[in-house]
């Protein structure tokens, strides 16, 4: 029996295989469970149904009500793979709001079949921006659809979880605790992804929260800012080069150059290694 399975539904990004999950997936490993991630969405727009445009209106809008049915009978389909893996926990990672109805869909079918435990997390979870609060899950929660959500960084939270320490910060809670050492977080897993799937891109983070306090902005008043050091973001980009032979990495920052001391570690030992 697999401990968690971690999902992306319907209908996101495209270009480049979903961080959130192969960060989880590899600090699930490293604390001794074992993880599988599977990427729905992906799965959606090379499925080859010919009104694949008018489904993603669906899922992100709710609009073209007539195809309420294909869309659920598609949902149907993920949630038979996942009784079939036979898991003790799902997890969804709701990156953003548009991957909501897809999300509701999917714990209605998977709560008719299976006691699979549901957990949510993502910032598609969160109303009113990145300090609002976690309104969709706490109504899934009161429904029944869902078991746990968690808020923010999820690398130890459900670590946490998953050795049934169900009041851990973060787990049904609208509050949270930083994890403030980046560096001792593992390298994401992202073995189980088709990379024939995407483009030559893989998502990186050097940091988490911003050194500014811009008033447009509420990054700073979530997260403290905090970088990781310059060395461990090279050699990230290196071990995954390596394993996957991918050549190109997005930021995933607010502003990469927060610390310009790690900033210029990083590109030394980057321009280095292309030697």
């Amino acid at each position: 029996m697999i401990d968690i399975v971690i999902i992306n539904l319907p209908g996101t990004i495209t270009h480049y295989p979903p961080a959130a999950p192969a960060i989880l997936k590899s600090s699930i490993i490293y604390h001794g469970f074992t993880c599988k991630t599977i990427d729905f969405n992906i799965k959606f727009y090379n499925s080859g149904l010919s009104n694949v445009d008018d489904l993603e209106v669906f899922f992100t809008t709710g609009l073209n009500p007539e195809l309420t049915e294909q869309a659920t009978d598609l949902i149907k389909s993920y949630v038979a793979e996942i009784v079939s893996l036979n898991p003790k926990y799902v997890g969804v990672s709701v990156f953003t709001y548009q991957n909501r109805i897809a999300t509701k869909l999917f714990c209605e079918e998977l709560k008719k079949i299976s006691d699979i435990k549901i957990v949510l997390g993502g910032q598609g979870i969160t109303d009113g921006g990145i300090l609002g609060s976690q309104g969709f899950s706490k109504e899934l929660l009161s429904n029944g659809l869902i078991d746990y959500y968690i808020k923010s960084e999820g690398e130890r939270s459900l670590v946490e979880l998953l050795k049934s320490n169900f009041t851990a910060p973060g787990i049904n809670s609208d509050t949270f605790e930083q994890i403030t050492d980046l560096d001792s977080l593992p390298i994401p897993d992202y073995s189980d992804y088709d990379f024939t799937l995407y483009d030559d891109l893989l998502p990186v983070t050097f940091s988490r929260g911003c050194v500014r306090a811009c008033s447009f902005c509420d990054i700073h008043d979530h997260w403290k800012y905090q970088t990781r050091s310059g060395k461990e973001v090279a050699n990230e980009i290196i071990t995954l080069y390596k394993l996957y032979g991918i050549k190109n990495y997005y930021f995933t920052d607010s502003l990469i150059n927060g610390s310009l001391k790690e900033f210029k570690i990083f590109c030394k030992i980057s321009c280095n290694a292309l030697v």
